[in-house]
């Protein structure tokens, strides 16, 4: 299991921001642009009894949330069952949340399993691949992305694939 992305919100001199990572991932920047912030705001995420200051809180502002939310990728078989129904296209997110200062933090999963939603997670898949479809195709013939692939052929195939779905989905109830 590896870390994808640190999402850090209201921490320290970080008001939102998130990070890609690779297997090996140096983090090189001048001063006081929050390098440290980003790795201690990691040390509470896995500090299961760390607590909160209100100099941990951006600006100072207690009123917000202080949110830590690691993307996991490349999970064992072990790790995926061990995780249940969070994981979501081979990879978890995982949120520690502060309240307030002295607090301590509480973890959430981050799940979407609500059956009704399942066409709309399909038809992102499809979107995807028109997109792809019509970026390769207009680096190669802009006639053919200009007329054919402009029409909405993937759109009326998504909303009827929304509407069947639906509809079972009405009718099981």
């Amino acid at each position: 299991m590896l870390i994808k992305t640190p999402h850090v919100k209201n921490f320290r001199s970080i008001l939102d921001q998130e990070l890609s990572l690779l297997r090996l991932t140096a983090l090189i920047g001048r001063n006081n642009v929050g390098k440290s912030s980003f790795l201690q705001a990691l040390k509470l995420f896995y500090e299961p009894l760390a607590v909160c200051k209100s100099e941990h809180f951006y600006d100072k502002n207690t009123s917000e949330l202080i949110q830590i939310v690691v993307t996991y990728t490349e999970l064992s078989e072990l790790e995926s069952q061990q995780f249940g129904p969070y994981p979501i296209d081979g990879d978890v997110k995982v949120k520690k949340e502060f309240q307030t200062s002295d607090s301590k933090g509480e973890y959430y999963g981050c799940c979407f399993r609500n059956p009704a939603f399942a066409a709309f997670k399909d038809a992102n898949k499809y979107l995807t691949v028109g997109f792809v479809l019509r970026t390769s195709l207009n680096k190669t013939n802009s006639r053919v992305f200009g007329s054919r692939l402009s029409d909405n052929s993937w759109l009326r195939f998504i909303i009827r694939t929304l509407i069947k779905s639906l509809y079972s989905l009405a009718r099981d109830r």
